[in-house]
């Protein structure tokens, strides 16, 4: 996988959870596994709030979204 590549994944996703309040802390993709595995470290940007399960499921699914519609990824990914 190019570094393009990645460091447009990177962008999208950052841009998806800063929409929606979060901040990401860390961005691994694990380009061995099949289908390819991408995990997303989030804060809140409000300092006070933890950050929740909820939270994790909901901006997934927003994530997810936004790679789906985007043309960076022409494989499988969790």
């Amino acid at each position: 996988m190019s570094n393009q590549t990645v460091t447009e994944l990177k962008t999208l996703t950052a841009k998806s959870a800063n929409k929606n309040g979060f901040d990401v802390t860390d961005f691994k993709m694990s380009t061995h596994l099949n289908p390819l595995s991408i995990q997303i470290n989030i804060r809140h940007k409000n300092p006070d709030k933890k950050v929740t399960i909820d939270d994790c499921s909901s901006l997934s699914e927003y994530i997810d979204e936004a790679i789906e519609n985007s043309s960076i990824l022409d494989q499988p990914f969790t």
